[in-house]
């Protein structure tokens, strides 16, 4: 009995002797699991903290990406498109982006409202010629920040120039004013509307005054350096119609002449000799 007391005893104080290395050991392992996943834990949370920091840059520049796309479909005459994108942009902007969203927003409407009443022209002949020579037949008349290039109608009554930022699709567009013959008073002025006018740099309408032509100089699918001169029939009462379609109304706006679209005016035909010479001419 005695003996078997003593072994408990023994037994008892060894485990006395060891319970604090083991208390130890599985304090040491508790801290290292737990470092463990207190350093993957912080990784998370700085991972998150820059995503966080990053977000407004990364929603700024595809805000910015979005902007130019809508300019480029603006240019492309793609004005409905060019909205529905500026519009999902808008969604995402801060009070800052949104300005610059509210300037393309305003390009991509004028142009839609402008596609509901496209003028029907007819082209006799064009000419590209440098900005020098154009600077140098037209010498630029300046009214203020963004009006110039300001020409009289032959009876008086019209008034042409082009303005910037106003109701227009993008660069200079081209206006016009009439004036009240009983009254004398002018009226506000009016943008004249594809194909006149365009998302690029329309810079002077005039009449011939022959009471057959008009003249516009334009930049449309020019380099930097060049504009084009077009040679329109005059028309007093030009015919309107809506136009869809920005493929067709990109090539509406390009003012081919008449020759080169292959609708030039058949020559008569004759078997007369003398009739020839009239009919290659």
């Amino acid at each position: 009995m005695h003996t078997r007391l003593l072994r408990i005893l023994v037994l008892a104080f060894m485990l006395l002797q060891v319970a604090p290395l083991v208390l130890d050991a599985q304090v040491t392992e508790n801290t290292v699991t737990t470092e463990g996943v207190d350093s993957r834990l912080m990784a998370k949370v700085d991972s998150l903290r820059r995503a966080m920091a990053e977000a407004p840059d990364r929603r700024r520049r595809d805000i910015l990406r979005s902007i130019a796309a809508a300019d480029s479909l603006c240019l492309a005459y793609d004005f409905p498109a060019a909205a529905d994108l500026l519009g999902a942009a808008a969604a995402e902007a801060d009070s800052a982006m949104s300005r610059a969203i509210e300037k393309s927003l305003l390009r991509a409407q004028a142009g839609m409202n402008m596609m509901s009443r496209v003028s029907q022209v007819q082209v006799k002949a064009s000419k590209r010629i440098s900005l020098d020579d154009f600077y140098g037949m037209f010498p630029e008349t300046v009214w203020n920040d963004d009006t110039r290039f300001h020409f009289a109608g032959p009876d008086g009554r019209s008034l042409y120039f082009t303005a910037k930022d106003r109701s227009g699709a993008g660069g200079y567009d081209l206006y016009v004013s009439r004036r009240n013959p009983v009254t004398g008073q002018w009226s506000e002025s009016v943008n004249m509307g594809f194909p006149y006018s365009s998302p690029y740099n329309d810079l002077l309408y005039a009449d011939a005054g022959d009471g057959k032509h008009s003249v516009l100089v334009s930049d449309r699918g020019c380099p930097e350096d060049s504009v084009n001169v077009y040679v329109l029939e005059y028309d007093v009462m030009p015919v309107h119609q809506s136009i869809t379609s920005a493929a067709e109304l990109r090539e509406l706006c390009r003012l081919v002449p008449d020759s080169e679209r292959g609708k030039a005016v058949a020559a008569p035909v004759s078997a007369d000799p003398a009739m020839k010479g009239y009919a290659d001419k």
